[in-house]
């Protein structure tokens, strides 16, 4: 559906899902970072990946790039406070247009950011073969190609929060506009 909804009409709802663990190469290595998602489609706008400013771990990743998994580019590892060192990984990918933490993130980074979805909710021509594709049509080619190409090593079942209209009870899709 192709409507605006303020804050009031959602509600949230726990649903089981999957997480896919997705390998984000680092450039000019053989080695990978490990990010799990519960939206892989959204990789085609994934433009960094973020981990926690405290994690000693990876503080050697400092001023480093990662190989896109599907576009082959090069996009920058950051490191910000607002990602959660005890909530998954500790490492996000960075999806400007459809997160507000991930907008945040852009902002304060100047980094590129990529609409990925046109109007009707579908994806967009950026995302080459898959557009104007359906959100969960478009995620289980996208997984299909992702595990061709070895770029998803596990899959879990997860249970997350969603949003969904209180209206109709359809999952919400959230595409940013200006009201």
């Amino acid at each position: 559906m192709n409507t605006s909804i303020s804050k009031e009409e959602i509600k949230i709802k726990k649903i089981m899902g999957y997480l896919y663990y997705i390998k984000y190469q680092l450039f000019n290595s053989n080695k990978y970072i490990l990010i799990a998602t519960t939206n892989p489609e959204t990789i085609y706008g994934d433009t960094a990946i973020c981990l926690n400013k405290n994690n000693k771990y990876y503080s050697l990743l400092k001023n480093k790039y990662v190989i896109h998994p599907i576009f082959k580019k090069k996009i920058p590892i950051i490191f910000d406070n607002i990602i959660n060192n005890k909530k998954g990984s500790g490492i996000i990918k960075v999806t400007p247009y459809l997160n507000k933490k991930d907008f945040f993130l852009y902002k304060k980074y100047n980094l590129k950011i990529v609409n990925i979805y046109n109007k009707k909710g579908l994806l967009n021509k950026y995302c080459n073969n898959y557009k104007f594709y359906k959100r969960l049509k478009a995620r289980k080619k996208i997984i299909n190609y992702l595990l061709k190409k070895n770029k998803i090593i596990n899959i879990k079942k997860y249970y997350y929060n969603i949003n969904y209209s209180e209206k109709n009870n359809n999952i919400i899709q959230n595409i940013p506009s200006l009201q």
